[in-house]
């Protein structure tokens, strides 16, 4: 008896242990699926981390996780999870995808596409792996393969007006107007109308000498949004081609009276200091521009946007603005030994990422010495496509040690003049904290 009540105590012993384990990892659970819905994802992850210490074997929380590492921007770790996801669970559709999406946002296009073609092979209807391979075909400038993979999204996804957007600019890339035409009309139609659709839509319009539906479109942009500058420059030089040369100068009027009433006189102006993410350098720029953090792509690289703009960073691009970006410890990312090392990977960075640019052109350079650091100052025009703006820019890069600092300054060609006290100003004010470097 008195061994059979051992066994019973040993039995409930070790119950009562697997239950206490089962409700930890509960409670972790729960704790990190409330800071992923306030967007705390540091947080979520630590909570995550937690429930895997009580059962390092469960794919359902290394998904989890692996969200929470995606949403954080943290791209490695996503990377890791949901490939433990897959040694658990095998053919996992959702892992698939999400764990190209981490490769796409890491600039890994190839391990990307491996991971989409699987995940819509293991599924399909998967609708949404669909968007993201066609977005990856997008970067890739395969645009019939992108359209053909937002057909197919679309038939799984009828009333997504976003789709329809994607679709219509894809379709304006392929210079297939009405085709951009009638995708801009589904989404406006979905509910979406906003000014830029408007616009977007009206400039299809222009290219098939639709002038009269293009001038409806941009007077909708503008009754939407009156600061729609682009809809107004663009409505003017479209009556101008209608011959309507009252209306075309009352728009120019009114566009220049605009774009003065933007640009104060640099000497009204005042100044303030601005600091990178991790407080390694300030500038100087207008006290009325702000701030925006970009995501982390790696730990040792941080950037930020400063703008008088405001703008949504994931959906669209910056006119004027300054971007500041850190990327510490260059040695142990790629083959540089020394300063100089470290600006000739930086101009040939530049000459990668602007190789498909229909016009990128340095007007001068300049290898300049600041505190003893070797640095190179660009001034140069960038233009994506035919049919987008110029732009004016200085590329500053600095080599401090074995960390690279690089500073872009953009405005329109147009306008570039005016910006240009603007950002002589704020690059002569750089200072850099010494201390936030391992030198």
């Amino acid at each position: 008896m008195r061994i059979k009540a051992q066994i019973y105590f040993i039995v409930i012993f070790l119950l009562i242990n697997v239950l206490n384990l089962y409700s930890q990892k509960s409670k972790h659970l729960e704790l990190g699926d409330n800071f992923m819905e306030i967007r705390q994802y540091e947080k979520a992850i630590e909570e995550f981390s937690k429930a895997l210490e009580n059962d390092d074997k469960d794919p359902y929380t290394y998904y989890k996780r692996g969200i929470a590492f995606l949403y954080a921007n943290q791209f490695d770790g996503a990377i890791s999870d949901f490939t433990q996801v897959l040694n658990l669970s095998k053919d996992d559709p959702d892992s698939y995808n999400n764990r190209g999406l981490a490769y796409s946002y890491k600039g890994d296009l190839n391990s990307a596409m491996k991971d989409f073609d699987k995940a819509i092979k293991l599924d399909p209807n998967f609708a949404q792996a669909y968007i993201n391979r066609g977005s990856a075909y997008i970067t890739l400038k395969d645009f019939d393969k992108a359209v053909k993979d937002f057909d197919k999204a679309i038939k799984l996804d009828t009333k997504n007006p976003e789709l329809y957007i994607q679709r219509a600019r894809l379709q304006y890339l392929k210079e297939d107007y009405k085709k951009s035409i009638k995708d801009y009309s589904t989404a406006i139609a979905l509910g979406i109308g906003s000014s830029k659709i408007y616009y977007n839509r009206g400039n299809a319009y222009f290219k098939l000498e639709m002038y009269e539906e293009a001038i409806k479109d941009y007077t909708k942009a503008l009754q939407l949004d009156p600061d729609e500058l682009d809809a107004l420059n663009n409505r003017s030089f479209t009556y101008k081609m209608l011959n309507k040369e009252k209306e075309a100068e009352a728009d120019r009027a009114l566009f220049e009276s605009k774009r003065s009433a933007v640009f104060t006189p640099f000497e009204k102006l005042n100044f303030k200091q601005f600091f990178s993410k991790g407080n390694e350098i300030s500038i100087e720029l207008p006290d009325n521009w702000k701030v925006i953090e970009m995501p982390e792509e790696m730990s040792s690289k941080s950037e930020i946007i400063i703008t008088p703009e405001n703008i949504d960073y994931q959906t669209q691009g910056m006119n004027v603005g300054v971007t500041i970006g850190v990327i510490k410890n260059l040695s142990k990312q790629v083959p540089v030994q020394n300063e100089p090392d470290i600006l000739d990977f930086w101009k040939g960075s530049m000459d990668k990422s602007n190789e498909d640019m229909f016009i990128y052109r340095v007007n001068w350079q300049r290898h300049m010495q600041f505190f003893a650091h070797a640095t190179i100052l660009n001034r140069s025009t960038i233009q994506a496509t035919e049919s987008h703006i110029p732009f004016g820019l200085y590329e500053y890069a600095i080599a401090w040690g074995d960390n690279l600092i690089y500073i872009y300054f953009q405005a329109p060609e147009e306008g570039f003049d005016y910006f240009d006290k603007i950002f002589e100003k704020s690059y002569k004010s750089l200072q850099v904290n010494n201390d936030k470097f391992d030198m």
